[in-house]
């Protein structure tokens, strides 16, 4: 049967769902896999029989810095400072760079792995990124090939929404694992 990798979240950590291994696969002018944004919530998407979770780091929610622990309201003076530099660290936050890096960073590193399940079914397996919002939104503006800053202007993960993540050509560009000599 085909399993699939779900890559997910704790609070701290998230969580990756990887097929059982398979062959080697091309590398062509898309990406390997597809993917999958899952906003962090209950939901029956994935099925523990379907997908194989895979704990990790790079999908864990955005740190907010002085603003941890206190009211939600206050992360729109984060927002809006990400719009006017990405690279920024407002109230000691982590920047909005740093979370793209991070959860683009992983989708690099499952571009190199060989995740289908068996060599029947073509070079793709399915991937779904479970995480919080914010570090969703981020990751859909390297999907996009869109400026970090502009990530609250995307279309908002409600809680247990299932995404297909598309890469444009930029995207491709800015996710696919580098080649190596």
């Amino acid at each position: 049967s085909n399993r699939s990798l779900r890559l997910g979240l704790a609070t701290e950590r998230g969580q990756a769902f990887i097929p059982q291994e398979g062959s080697g696969m091309e590398m062509t002018d898309r990406l390997r896999h597809r993917y999958f944004a899952l906003r962090h919530g209950e939901s029956d998407h994935c099925s523990e029989e379907s997908f194989v979770p895979i704990p990790t780091v790079e999908l864990r929610e955005r740190y907010f810095g002085e603003l941890e622990g206190g009211p939600n309201t206050r992360y729109d003076d984060i927002w809006d400072i990400d719009r006017q530099d990405a690279s920024a660290e407002p109230c000691s936050a982590e920047s909005a760079e740093g979370v793209r890096s991070r959860t683009g960073g992983l989708v690099r590193s499952l571009e190199s792995q060989s995740l289908a399940s068996d060599g029947k079914d073509g070079p793709s397996a399915i991937v779904v990124l479970v995480s919080h919002g914010d570090a969703l939104q981020l990751l859909q503006t390297a999907f996009q090939g869109s400026p970090a800053g502009v990530h609250r202007s995307l279309p908002h993960l409600n809680p247990a929404e299932l995404r297909e993540l598309v890469p444009t050509p930029a995207g491709v560009d800015l996710l696919r694992a580098p080649e190596s000599s």
